[in-house]
């Protein structure tokens, strides 16, 4: 019998997301083997994903924890996770990146500080994918929620970081986000995401009590 800890690849396209579950990646040998992109619709490639046009829709967020200056972790027992952003260049803006993951991860720290439902319920879903270290297969570690970061709830939040490289100095984001871990997220929630109307049925309660009170 199969795992049913394990979505194989023709199956994505149609499956929930569920909590510590490995997605298959496909094995023709070249990105369309990528499982994230018919289980949720993002790209097949880099760290940051989204979906949507203009404003994001969601976004996968997916580490492969192979960086050594800038490596991805769970911490606190696995209740957050810290995520460093996709500025690697030398020299450049810390806001100058190809996929525009510096400038999302300042939108997200944002809303979050003004410490509002309104605002929250703005903020896009942050879909946790980490490599497993077998050919592309990815599993699910949950919902990355921005840690707040305003002068009343300093927890955690989003700093500057710079590392020192061959070619001079690197200036990145370390986002400390929480990590909601729903188990089961229905994908009838991608379409709602999608059209605007995050708050439905069809997304999950722990979503929800965040949007309500926070982390």
């Amino acid at each position: 019998m199969a795992d049913p800890r394990e979505i194989q690849f023709d199956l994505l396209h149609e499956s929930n997301l569920l909590i510590d579950c490995v997605y298959r990646g496909g094995t023709k040998g070249h990105q369309g083997d990528d499982p994230l992109h018919p289980l949720l619709g993002v790209g097949n490639a880099g760290g940051f994903r989204p979906v949507g046009k203009g404003a994001t829709s969601y976004a996968a967020i997916f580490s492969t924890g192979a960086e050594v200056d800038w490596r991805d972790r769970f911490t606190n027992s696995g209740a957050t996770f810290v995520y460093y952003g996709d500025q690697r260049t030398p020299g450049s803006d810390l806001l100058e990146t190809p996929r525009g993951g510096n400038r999302l991860l300042t939108e997200v720290f944002e809303k979050a500080s003004r410490d509002s439902a309104y605002d929250r319920a703005q903020i896009p879903p942050l879909f946790l994918f980490r490599k497993t270290g077998s050919g592309r297969d990815v599993t699910f570690g949950g919902l990355l929620v921005p840690r707040a970061s305003s002068a009343r709830r300093s927890s955690g939040g989003l700093v500057i970081r710079s590392t020192e490289t061959p070619g001079g100095t690197v200036l990145n984001y370390e986002a400390t986000f929480a990590v909601l871990r729903p188990p089961v997220i229905d994908r009838a929630w991608f379409d709602d995401l999608r059209a605007g109307r995050p708050m439905t049925r069809n997304g999950p309660a722990e979503w929800f009590k965040w949007v309500a009170i926070g982390a």
